[in-house]
C-alpha cells in the first residue's frame, strides 16, 4: 500500500477543481473526498480482510469494482454535486487513478474475477523499496501533482500576472527537482507554490478544515492500523533474524490485531515460518492456508507451503503433488524473473519427488 501517493494525487484534483464547487453541498467536504476517493479501492477492502473474507489483494482495484464505483460517484453527483460537470470528472479521476498508481507500482489484478493475474509492474520503483525509500520516491513522483493542481487554481482565480509567473517558476523549479532526485529542491519549490496559493486563494475556511477532518477518519484509521502493523512487522523481523522465533510470532500475531491492509498476508506467512522453526508443522501449514484462503493467489504462501510440502518427512504433511500444483500456479502469477525461478527450482525438485516414489 502506498503511504502518500494516493493522498497527494486526490489533494492535486482537489486544489484544481475546488473553484468549481462553488455553493454545493459539497463545498467544505470536497478536498477530503478527493483524498478519501484517491484511496478508495484500500478502504473497500480493508472491511473484507477484516471480516476474514477471500479476496485477492487488490481486486477492489479492478475494472468490475471501479464502474460499479463509478456508477456510485454518479449518484453522489447527481444528489449533491449540482451541475457541474467538472466535479463529476474530478471524482472519477480521483477514484481511478489508484488502479493507474497500483498498475505502475506492482501491478493489479484488473480483471478480476475472470482473472487474477496482475497487470502492469513496478515501474515506479515505488514497490521494491525500503519504507524510506518508497516514501521519497512517491514524494518525487507525485507531489508535483498537488503543485500542479495549485498552479491551476491560482491561475484561475488571480488577476495578477507576476503571481501566475511565480507561481509556473514555481512548478518549473519543483519538476526540475523532481527530475534529478533534489527533495530538498522539491519542497522548497512546492512551499512557494503554497505561499503563493495561499496569497491568491486566501485561507481555507474553517468549516472546510472541519469538513475535510471528519471525511478523512476512515482513511486516518486505516493509516494507524498500518502504521500500528508496521511498527511490529519491523520488531518482529529483527526478531526473526536473531533466531528469536517465539518472539518474533507474537509481534507478528500482533501486527495482524487490526486487520491492516497491507500487512495481515505478510504477518500470516511469517508467522507460519515462526511455527515451522519451531517444529509446530501443523499450525504453519494451518497459517500458510489460512493466507491461501483469504488471499487467492498469494505465491509467496503458496511457495512456503510447497517447501513444507516437499520437505516434511512426516506423511501427514508430505505432499509433492500439492508442491507442484501450487508451484505451477505460482509462476504463473509470478511477478519478476527472480520469483519465476525460485518457483521452478522447487517445482523440478517436487517433480524429481513425485518420479522417485514411483
Amino acid at each position: 500500500m502506498p503511504l502518500l501517493g494516493h493522498g497527494l494525487i486526490g489533494a492535486g484534483v482537489a486544489a484544481a477543481t475546488q473553484r468549481d464547487v462553488g455553493a454545493s453541498k459539497l463545498a467544505g467536504a470536497w478536498p477530503g473526498l478527493c483524498v478519501l476517493l484517491a484511496y478508495g479501492p484500500d478502504l473497500l477492502e480493508w472491511p473484507v480482510i477484516a471480516a476474514g473474507l477471500p479476496l485477492v489483494h487488490g481486486a477492489p482495484a479492478s475494472l468490475l469494482v471501479s464502474a460499479a464505483a463509478g456508477l456510485g460517484i454518479f449518484a453522489v453527483w447527481r444528489t449533491f454535486g449540482g451541475r457541474s460537470w467538472m466535479l463529476l470528472w474530478a471524482a472519477l479521476a480521483a477514484w481511478m487513478s489508484h488502479p493507474l498508481f497500483d498498475a505502475l507500482s506492482g501491478g493489479v489484478p484488473l480483471l478480476w474475477p475472470w482473472s487474477l493475474a496482475l497487470i502492469g509492474a513496478d515501474y515506479l520503483g515505488v514497490d521494491s523499496g525500503t519504507h524510506m525509500e518508497r516514501l521519497v520516491l512517491e514524494l518525487r513522483w507525485f507531489l508535483p501533482v498537488v503543485m500542479a493542481g495549485a498552479l491551476v487554481a491560482i491561475c484561475r482565480v488571480t488577476r495578477s500576472r507576476r503571481r501566475a509567473w511565480a507561481a509556473g517558476a514555481s512548478f518549473l523549479l519543483g519538476l526540475i527537482g523532481a527530475a534529478v532526485g533534489s527533495v530538498a529542491v522539491l519542497a522548497v519549490a512546492a512551499a512557494a507554490l503554497i505561499l503563493i496559493a495561499g496569497w491568491s486563494l486566501g485561507l481555507p475556511r474553517v468549516r472546510t478544515v472541519a469538513m475535510t477532518g471528519v471525511v478523512l477518519m476512515p482513511l486516518l484509521a486505516l493509516g494507524a492500523a498500518e502504521a500500528y502493523a508496521y511498527q511490529h512487522l519491523s520488531a518482529a523481523d529483527a526478531y526473526y533474524r536473531a533466531g528469536q522465533w517465539r518472539q518474533a510470532l507474537a509481534a507478528y500475531d500482533e501486527a495482524r490485531r487490526f486487520r491492516p491492509v497491507a500487512g495481515t498476508a505478510p504477518s500470516l506467512y511469517l508467522s507460519a515460518l515462526c511455527h515451522r522453526r519451531l517444529g509446530e508443522i501443523e499450525a504453519a501449514r494451518a497459517l500458510y492456508e489460512d493466507c491461501l484462503r483469504r488471499f487467492p493467489g498469494h505465491t509467496t504462501a503458496a511457495f512456503g507451503l510447497a517447501l513444507l510440502c516437499l520437505h516434511e518427512k512426516d506423511p501427514a504433511y508430505h505432499d509433492p503433488r500439492r508442491a507442484i500444483a501450487l508451484m505451477e500456479e505460482a509462476i504463473a502469477a509470478a511477478r519478476s524473473p527472480e520469483q519465476r525461478a525460485a518457483y521452478q527450482r522447487v517445482l523440478d525438485d517436487a517433480r524429481r519427488a513425485v518420479a522417485d516414489e514411483h
